[in-house]
């Protein structure tokens, strides 16, 4: 019989038994593919499309409130400093004030760099002139004879926030309060020199150290209950 009379499916079936068999194992796999991509309907789309738009909906809004609210701690923690400042006993060449109990405060509840941005939050605030001085305004705060203790403020509330992270809370303080009064010295040196310096900057400020180091472990202990 010619092949030419042969019916158009006896040939195409024909053809196909010709073909290797990894092209049709290929061929149904397509076919399949396609048949599932055709029996999604549309309420299935539209239910897969509003669940990824709630979980990218979902990590923006939780990252902006995880975002929002440690800056909002950065600026309460310079807040805290500001006020702290306010509360002082003049004395020479350095006033005696709470900033160092701020310090302290922040160093044992908020993480390393939260409160070394808190310290630079009121640096801040100092810089553009803000009465924040222990009620003064001074943008030069650097080159007075407190400019040493402010420097050593971020460097502290890191240190101390670090130190209580690895469980160390009056090892903490009492480093955090070694930088602050070596700082505090070398920066009085040029203006009353080493030995004054050291009495009225250092030795002077230690009596009120521990009962600033208790105040501070109180709270964090009535805090924590």
């Amino acid at each position: 019989m010619d092949k030419a009379i042969i019916p158009n499916v006896i040939q195409e079936s024909v053809l196909s038994a010709s073909k290797p068999r990894g092209s049709l194992i290929a061929s149904d796999l397509v076919l399949e593919i396609q048949g599932h991509l055709r029996s999604m309907n549309r309420e299935s789309f539209h239910a897969a499309q509003n669940r990824f738009l709630n979980h990218v909906r979902y990590i923006f809004v939780e990252s902006f409130r995880e975002a929002a609210t440690w800056y909002l701690h950065v600026f309460l923690g310079g807040c805290l400093i500001v006020f702290a400042s306010l509360i002082k006993i003049p004395l020479e060449p350095v006033a005696f004030t709470l900033q160092t109990l701020a310090i302290f405060i922040l160093g044992l509840t908020q993480s390393p760099k939260q409160a070394f941005a808190s310290v630079l939050c009121y640096l801040c605030f100092a810089t553009c002139g803000l009465p924040v001085l222990s009620g003064s305004a001074n943008s030069l705060w650097m080159l007075g004879k407190s400019g040493g203790y402010l420097i050593s403020f971020p460097i502290a509330a890191y240190l101390i926030a670090w130190m209580r992270s690895k469980g160390f809370l009056l090892s903490a303080l009492l480093c955090g309060q070694a930088v602050i009064f070596v700082f505090g010295w070398i920066g009085l040196v040029p203006f009353i020199g080493m030995w004054s310096g050291f009495v009225k900057g250092v030795l002077v400020f230690i009596p009120s150290v521990w009962c600033k180091i208790v105040a501070a472990l109180v709270f964090v202990k009535e805090r924590e209950l």
